[in-house]
This record gives C-alpha cells, sequence and structure tokens, in this order.
C-alpha cells in the first residue's frame, strides 16, 4: 500500500450532510406509524445526532427535536420542546411531534402518568428522619 493513499476518513471523502446522516438512522414502524430512531439513543431512549459536520465535532441534539424543526422549517427556541403525542422516546416522526413549552411538557408528562415523583410524606435527602422498615416495605411496590 502506498504511503500517499488516503483512507475513507481523509480529505477527499465527501462529508454527508446531517439530513443525510438522519434519514439513515430511520426506521418505520408500520402498525404504530412511529419512524424508530436506530442511532445512538441516551440513557432515557431518546435519539441523539451530532450537528457538527464531522462526527465528535459540534452540538448533540436530540432526534426526535432536529426532526421537528425539518418539519417546521425553523429551529425551535430555548424554552421551546419538541413533546411526543405517542409516548415513545424513540419515535422521531413528524406528525407525532409538536412544539411546547417545559410547563407543557411537565403537563403532558403528569397527565400520561410517566413522572416519577418521589412519593409525598417520605423524607428527602436534605431530612435527617430515616425511614423505618415499615414505611420502606409500604413504598416499595
Amino acid at each position: 500500500m502506498s504511503a500517499h493513499r488516503r483512507g475513507k476518513r481523509g480529505p477527499y471523502r465527501k462529508a454527508k450532510t446531517i439530513q443525510q446522516r438522519f434519514s439513515e438512522k430511520v426506521s418505520p414502524e408500520p402498525t404504530s406509524g412511529c419512524w424508530l430512531w436506530t442511532g445512538a439513543v441516551n440513557n432515557k431512549g431518546y435519539g441523539v445526532l451530532n450537528r457538527g459536520k464531522y462526527p465528535l465535532r459540534g452540538a448533540i441534539i436530540y432526534a426526535h427535536r432536529f426532526s421537528l424543526e425539518c418539519a417546521l422549517g425553523r429551529e425551535l427556541a430555548a424554552g421551546e420542546c419538541a413533546l411526543h403525542k405517542c409516548d415513545n422516546p424513540a419515535c422521531v416522526n413528524p406528525q407525532h411531534l409538536w412544539a411546547g413549552s417545559k410547563a407543557e411538557n411537565t403537563r403532558d408528562m403528569v397527565a400520561k402518568g410517566r413522572g416519577r415523583g418521589w412519593p409525598r410524606g417520605l423524607p428527602t435527602w436534605a431530612d435527617t428522619r430515616r425511614l423505618t422498615l415499615e414505611e420502606a416495605l409500604a413504598h416499595a411496590g
């Protein structure tokens, strides 16, 4: 192999656009209508996408947020969120998404029973009181 030959990552490789990279990682699911994200996900199951021109450069964006921005033709404002109608974190179908505020996102979460709040009446990390065995067992299940 010649010392002058460059690999695929050399300067002669055509870089893919973010839209091309996004499209390669979407798989339509026929029964629900969801477009499932097959790329990288965070610890809660939401797809993540690198906004930079090349991997490891630029900011990370949620895939569902990028999909909604493309459909709307504008970037979401700093306080806006991309909310799911289908409650599937892996879904990036813009027809299943809508733009809303953080307060609307929280209301939607609570209304659909997805919030995992601390049970009322139990001590928090800031309290000095410890749980009794009976309290722990009563709230464990």
